[in-house]
């Protein structure tokens, strides 16, 4: 595993890893002989913050043996947070990944996508509790159409002593 990141100025920073090794071992497959499983992965992000607003991302590229080829699942997602005032916020969250196969029946290249979109409004009642409203709306690896949802939330955080 290695990685790092810079910050240029103020309120920007950007990252970049990268790691390879098992991810299975051979006495958790199915057929030990083949050994252990390995996968790698390169990853780069950023976030950037001015004012009430901050813009953070990440992309990933990943390479992992199965069975009997290679997978890769590649992707990323981008977030813009919204400060409105002393309690209030918005957030807007867009992930998109994918992830090329071989489908062993039939041989054949295939190539599934992710997509999801949040929406989110919140209110900080008190330091420890947020209530947060959102609307969802993903496609999922294998289906044809997207499903959409509202969701509700109650958030407590607070630090353990």
């Amino acid at each position: 595993i290695a990685g790092g990141g810079i910050t240029p100025t103020i309120g920007l920073r950007v990252g970049a890893s990268v790691a390879t090794g098992s991810y299975a071992v051979a006495r958790e497959v199915r057929d030990p002989s083949t050994g252990d499983r390995r996968a790698s992965i390169a990853q780069v992000e950023s976030e950037w913050s001015f004012g009430h607003t901050r813009i953070a991302g990440e992309y990933l590229w990943t390479w992992r043996e199965l069975a009997s080829d290679t997978a890769r699942a590649d992707g990323g997602w981008i977030e813009a947070t919204q400060t409105l005032g002393p309690r209030w916020f918005t957030a807007a969250r867009y992930d998109d990944q994918h992830t090329l196969w071989t489908s062993l029946p039939d041989l054949a290249d295939r190539n599934e996508s992710y997509r999801r979109l949040e929406t989110t409004v919140g209110f900080r009642v008190t330091p420890a509790i947020t209530l947060r409203g959102s609307y969802l709306t993903r496609k999922g690896y294998v289906v044809g159409f997207w499903d959409d949802q509202v969701l509700g939330s109650i958030v407590f955080a607070t630090k353990v002593k």
